[in-house]
């Protein structure tokens, strides 16, 4: 607390104090590190994140304003008599409704003393006029909000004296619904004005801001995905090194010249050495990775369906911890996911046990037929039907009837997303009906961001121009089309995940080389595969608008090695990737003390 006793500058005009409320570093509460949250205002620790090792980011303090902004802020501070900095409030930084509510109640509590709360300011300063300074990042500009709503909840308890003169939000998404400003001339200066700095690059705030979440950090922090990363990477080499040509090698393209009844019976058969490289590289490498990457799905459905008992408040905070239980993945969906990765795993297992039974069986290391390895593959058993049952989705309206994994991932996101409301870079719509109306100063900081000079850019306006489409849709209906045409947007424009759809097409090349020997039930059965291939691939391939990430920008060494690392940051140096657009260009506004937000407190407050 603070009293005339201890404070060490003695100003004999108004005190100006400006109050500094963090957002979050991890807008997609991808990891339960303290040093990510909102009440980090520790050391001097880089905040580069990207830049950080796995040790630092998982156990050295952040401070979460960057070392120059930090530093230009208290050189600020310093230069002025009457400017009290207070830089003490720390909250959560969760991408929740309910922390932001709570941290901006009990800083307003905190700093005059209601509720049970200790004054932080003690009854000396209650009587003298203070002007406070509310400066927030990210959300840390909702928790300001939120404060407004307090002091006016307070009425008479909030002293007569203490005025709003300014608030300066910083890449803050403006909800139309959520965390609404309350002006009141009662406690607001006559003088107050409003100053707002974005990034047209922040797909936080033109995005990801829309969906408060349900707590997630904790499991998904829990998660060790390498395993899964590993088998589906190997799978994908597997695709892509599968030797066709063993199976392929010397066909015509014309179906009919290789009936046997035409005479072409050689053409029907591999060599031993050929036909034993593809039955064992099917059974031994393709299959059994394939299995493996079904197991790991399951390990971590299993994960995300326990019930889970989480804090919504925060220690630090010094309220009751409440509790909430949640769980990610319903049982109902989840038994209905295992039920179906089960159901194709026992389906490989029936086609290992045939090939392997037909190798086992060719003790003479006779030829290999390659149309029995085509009626074992996709014929002899149920993985097509079934893979098409659970697996086909129409693109032009992103179901299919029956029990999909498409309808079952729509109930699972809208399971998670707490609430949904539409935002906004600039506030001017919440100060409306006050009369702060024509006092906003909004500032654009783009050209801040490295990546507005990139030839990629152009890319980028395109992708969130659909993005923002997809939003005012899902304002109006929260149906299945919408939520996936926006979650398979971002998928489509991701690198590692364009990485891995590109197996897609690789598949679909196959499947028309085999067909060239194939007939019958066979021909049937690699349609239905490519048919539903080929609708997998639409769907994506309609959502990418080119590349996002630049070109130019090549990592070191260390960048790629430390890449390794489970630092989710860490894909914040792919400049133009997802990640640098959700965290880094989000963190623009907040890399360092710029002119305009100095030169603006300055007019409002501090004097020398």
């Amino acid at each position: 607390m603070v009293d005339e006793t201890n404070n060490a500058k003695q100003p004999n005009d108004v005190i100006n104090i400006l109050v500094l409320i963090a957002g979050t570093t991890d807008p997609i509460n991808s990891t339960t590190a303290k040093s990510k949250h909102a009440n980090s205002y520790e050391d001097e620790t880089s905040q580069d994140l990207a830049k950080q090792t796995h040790e630092s980011y998982t156990n050295v303090p952040v401070n979460y304003w960057d070392k120059d902004f930090k530093k230009q802020m208290e050189e600020f501070d310093n230069e002025y008599v009457n400017l009290v900095l207070f830089p003490f409030h720390g909250w959560t930084g969760d991408n929740s409704k309910e922390n932001r509510e709570i941290a901006g109640e009990y800083l307003i509590n905190r700093l005059c003393g209601a509720n049970g709360e200790e004054a932080y300011y003690q009854e000396s300063y209650q009587n003298k006029p203070i002007y406070f300074h509310l400066l927030g990042h990210s959300h840390g500009g909702n928790v300001i909000n939120e404060m407004t709503k307090q002091i006016d909840t307070l009425g008479d308890k909030w002293p007569e004296l203490w005025k709003i003169k300014s608030l300066t939000y910083l890449s803050t998404p403006f909800f139309k619904t959520l965390h609404q400003v309350t002006v009141n001339e009662k406690f607001f200066h006559e003088d107050a004005e409003v100053l707002s700095l974005y990034n047209k690059f922040d797909l936080t705030q033109r995005m990801l801001a829309d969906f408060s979440l349900e707590t997630l950090s904790d499991e998904l922090g829990k998660l060790d995905t390498k395993d899964l990363s590993k088998t589906i990477n190997d799978f994908k080499t597997y695709i892509e090194t599968f030797p066709i040509d063993n199976l392929t090698g010397g066909f015509s393209k014309f179906k009919t010249l290789i009936s046997p009844a035409w005479g072409a019976y050689d053409y029907n058969q591999m060599s031993y050495e050929d036909g034993l490289e593809l039955y064992n590289f099917t059974t031994e490498k393709l299959l059994l990775e394939l299995k493996k990457v079904l197991m790991e799905i399951i390990n971590i459905i299993d994960q995300l369906s326990e019930q889970k008992t989480y804090e919504v408040t925060h220690k630090n905070l010094k309220k009751q911890v409440d509790k909430k239980e949640h769980t990610i993945i319903e049982a109902s969906e989840a038994s209905n996911l295992k039920s179906f990765i089960n159901t194709i795993d026992k389906d490989i297992d029936e086609i290992i046990k045939k090939l392997r039974d037909v190798v086992n069986n060719n003790t003479d290391q006779s030829d290999f037929s390659k149309l029995k390895y085509l009626d074992i593959l996709f014929v002899d058993n149920q993985l097509i039907p079934h893979l098409v049952k659970f697996l086909n989705i129409n693109p032009t309206t992103l179901q299919e009837l029956g029990n999909t994994v498409w309808n079952m991932l729509y109930k699972i996101l809208q399971h998670n997303i707490a609430y949904y409301d539409n935002t906004y870079a600039k506030p001017d719509i919440q100060f409306e009906n006050s009369f702060l109306k024509g006092k906003i100063k909004n500032i654009d900081v783009t050209d801040d961001d490295i990546y507005s000079s990139k030839k990629e850019s152009e890319n980028y306006d395109k992708f969130i121009k659909y993005i923002e489409d997809i939003e005012e849709r899902y304002e109006q209906s929260a149906s299945q089309y919408n939520l996936l045409d926006l979650l398979f947007t971002l998928i489509a424009n991701d690198k590692k995940a364009q990485e891995l759809l590109s197996t897609l097409p690789d598949i679909i090349s196959k499947i028309d080389m085999a067909e060239y020997i194939a007939r019958g039930e066979v021909d049937v059965r690699l349609k239905l595969l490519r048919n539903l291939l080929t609708n997998l691939n639409s769907v994506f391939n309609i959502r990418n608008f080119g590349e996002l990430e630049d070109s130019t920008h090549k990592l070191t060494s260390l960048q790629e090695e430390n890449n390794n690392d489970k630092n989710p940051y860490n894909d914040t140096l792919k400049r133009g990737s997802l990640k640098y657009f959700l965290i880094e260009s989000h963190s623009t506004s907040r890399r360092k003390l710029h002119p305009e937000v100095k030169n603006f407190l300055q007019r409002l407050g501090a004097k020398r």
